[in-house]
C-alpha cells in the first residue's frame, strides 16, 4: 500500500466481548504517494513512514489511542508550492513565513502521532524538524502543527459531493 507494507500480525474478534484490540504495523510507506493523494494542491515530498496504529475495537466504533508515524532516516523534502500555497501565504503574514520555510523544506525529522475517537473526531499531531537551503540562510526549523478533523463529517461531505456530481452527469449525459 503506498509503496509500503501494512501488516495486522493477529486479529482476535470475539463478538462476546465489549473491547477487541489489536495493532497495525505500518513499513515503508512512501510519503511522495501519500502526497499524491491530494492531487492538485502543489505539495511534493520525498521519504518513507514507519510505525504502529493501536486500534481497539468498541461498541460505538473503533478507536486509536495513540498511534504514531515517523519517517526513516535520514528524512526527506516537503515542497508546498503552486495556487493554494500562494493562498495560504495571502490569508496570514504567520502562515506566509510557514509558507517560505516549506517551499523547499529538508526534513530530518517527522513524526505524526494520531488519535481517533469512536464519533469520528481525529486528531493529527504533526513534527518537523529540518531546514530551508535559502530561508534565513539555512537556519534550522521546527514545526508543530496539529490538525483537527471528524472524518465521519467529512466521508459524509466527499459521499454527498460524489452524488451531486453524479446525478449531473446523469442528467446531462
Amino acid at each position: 500500500v503506498l509503496g509500503g507494507r501494512i501488516n495486522v500480525p493477529l486479529i482476535r474478534f470475539d463478538t462476546r466481548q465489549e473491547i477487541n484490540a489489536f495493532g497495525v504495523e505500518i513499513e515503508g510507506l512512501q510519503i511522495e504517494q501519500i502526497a499524491a493523494l491530494e492531487a492538485g494542491a502543489g505539495i511534493t515530498a520525498s521519504g518513507e513512514l514507519d510505525g504502529v496504529l493501536p486500534i481497539i475495537l468498541l461498541s460505538e466504533g473503533p478507536k486509536i489511542p495513540a498511534g504514531s508515524l515517523y519517517a526513516r532516516a535520514p528524512g526527506g523534502i516537503v515542497q508546498f508550492r503552486g495556487t493554494a500555497a500562494d493562498n495560504l501565504k495571502e490569508s496570514d503574514p504567520s502562515v506566509d513565513l510557514a509558507m517560505q520555510v516549506l517551499d523547499d523544506f529538508r526534513y530530518n525529522k517527522l513524526q505524526t502521532d494520531i488519535t481517533y475517537q469512536p464519533d469520528g473526531e481525529l486528531n493529527l499531531g504533526l513534527q518537523f524538524q529540518g531546514y530551508n537551503p535559502t530561508f534565513f540562510d539555512g537556519q534550522a526549523t521546527h514545526f508543530n502543527l496539529n490538525l483537527e478533523y471528524n472524518l465521519l463529517d467529512l466521508l459524509e461531505s466527499l459521499r454527498i459531493s460524489n452524488d451531486i456530481v453524479q446525478k449531473l452527469e446523469n442528467k446531462y449525459q
